[in-house]
């Protein structure tokens, strides 16, 4: 055929030659019917043509097959023929729009990120609808996005492996993937539609290290869907649907902190957030507070056990005590639970002063009192250790080490518990070789090695 060669088992049509392809053109028309698919039979009456003189035509005669002259190539063909014909053509249109479509210079990616946090103090309080303080920290989340034309998502991680799935039919896998599939549920469940998606995830917030890493994902994940795909969601329409999908498809019972504090959260600021009311209230570090974090290297599971156990002590204590959660209890109804229950007189001890607490660590933030935010974090982990029981030994290890290091004015461990990380608050000058003197230590005493997140 003017010296090129038709290759119908390759995607479309392929000519092999290096010569001008002015004197035919190959026109296929095996869609003539309406909702053809590729297990259809093709139309007996459809057969594949030679139009003469393709470059006088139009691309829409040369389809349409108006006024041009049209030579019957074959006598008619079974329906075989044309079947194949059929599914070579949609095999065209998907090697077009996976090859060319999503050609480098012709796919949008869309880029976004989220932070880590670390909370300076408010420990599980959040689910009793009180008191938390959350910062940001440099450690970031970022998510590389590009839409697909099918319901099909593939996600690549490093350090996590791929996770691949189809849209509306999520279901839990118990693997880190469940994040991702969390939040697509939570979007489709709210009535806001996207497609699939590929995406590229790196990040260099620790898991597993009470430092919200799956807050960092969920909101980061969702920013980036809200820009390519155009959803209509605000900062805080973004936490909601992170944390729902982290507590009711993920399966751990957090509360809304880590989300509001990864999508509201600003460098240089504590966020003071009032669970119960949703309200929020940006805080200034001052100069002279410097902040220590260090990762035990003992990771913790929000999804499983002792987690999720504390939340259900705290709900039965407050049933106990009459309340509608713990941020309405008081001392005194603490010690009335005693003694009938005394763990969870415990529980609900820790969370009526730590709320307590909050309020006051505000208070000496807002004054620059740095020795009374110390002494406050102090108190913090010895209630978190002793009446609600998240810390482990190795932490309380961490903790003392850091505490006694020059320039540092108080630690705690930060996060969920059992595991995680140690905060303290120290003056700037000593920071960085108070935390290295702790990291050294720990690793001598405990055989463990830790790592300085925030210094």
């Amino acid at each position: 055929m003017a010296g090129g060669k038709l290759y119908l088992m390759e995607a479309l049509v392929g000519f092999d030659t290096g010569s001008e392809l002015d004197l035919v053109a190959v026109v296929v028309v095996a869609a003539a019917v309406a909702g053809l698919r590729p297990e259809d039979a093709a139309p007996r009456t459809e057969r594949a043509h030679v139009v003469r003189k393709t470059r006088e035509r139009a691309p829409h005669q040369l389809i349409a097959r108006c006024d041009v002259d049209v030579d019957p190539l074959l006598p008619p063909l079974p329906p075989q023929c044309f079947q194949l014909i059929a599914r070579q053509l949609l095999g065209a249109l998907e090697y077009i729009t996976t090859r060319w479509w999503r050609h480098p210079e012709n796919v949008v990616v869309a880029r976004a990120d989220a932070p880590g946090r670390v909370n300076l103090i408010g420990e599980h309080t959040d689910y009793n609808d009180g008191l938390v303080l959350p910062a940001v920290i440099p450690q970031r989340t970022t998510v590389e996005l590009e839409a697909r034309e099918d319901d099909r998502v593939l996600v690549q991680s490093e350090g996590f492996g791929s996770v691949a799935y189809v849209l509306r039919r999520e279901e839990r896998a118990n693997d880190w993937g469940d994040f991702l599939r969390g939040v697509t549920w939570a979007l489709a469940d709210g009535g806001h539609v996207v497609r699939g998606f590929d995406a590229r995830i790196t990040s260099t917030v620790p898991p597993g290290a009470g430092l919200a890493s799956s807050a960092a994902l969920a909101v980061a994940l969702l920013r980036a869907l809200r820009v390519t795909f155009e959803l209509p969601l605000s900062d805080e329409a973004v936490a909601q649907i992170a944390h729902r999908a982290e507590r009711e498809f993920v399966g751990a019972q957090v509360g809304t902190m880590d989300q509001l504090a990864a999508s509201l959260g600003r460098d240089g600021e504590a966020l003071f957030i009032d669970t119960r009311s949703g309200t929020t209230a940006r805080i200034a570090l001052p100069r002279s507070f410097a902040l220590i974090v260090i990762d035990s290297g003992i990771a913790h599971d929000h999804a499983r056990g002792a987690y999720n156990a504390r939340r259900e002590e705290c709900e039965q204590a407050a049933r106990l005590i009459g309340v509608r959660a713990l941020r309405d209890a008081t001392e005194r109804d603490a010690a009335a639970l005693e003694p009938e229950h005394p763990t969870l007189a415990r529980r609900a001890r820790h969370v009526i002063a730590e709320n307590t607490r909050v309020r006051s660590f505000v208070s000496a933030l807002e004054a620059g009192e740095i020795v009374t935010c110390g002494r406050l974090l102090d108190e913090s982990h010895r209630s978190l250790r002793d009446d609600f029981a998240v810390s482990i030994p190795e932490i309380d290890t961490l903790v003392a080490l850091v505490r006694g290091q020059p320039g540092v004015h108080g630690a705690r461990i930060v996060g969920g518990g059992f595991g995680g990380s140690v905060l303290a608050v120290a003056t700037p000058q000593g920071a960085p070789q108070a935390a290295r003197a702790a990291v050294d230590a720990y690793r001598a005493e405990v055989r463990r090695e830790a790592r300085v997140v925030l210094s």
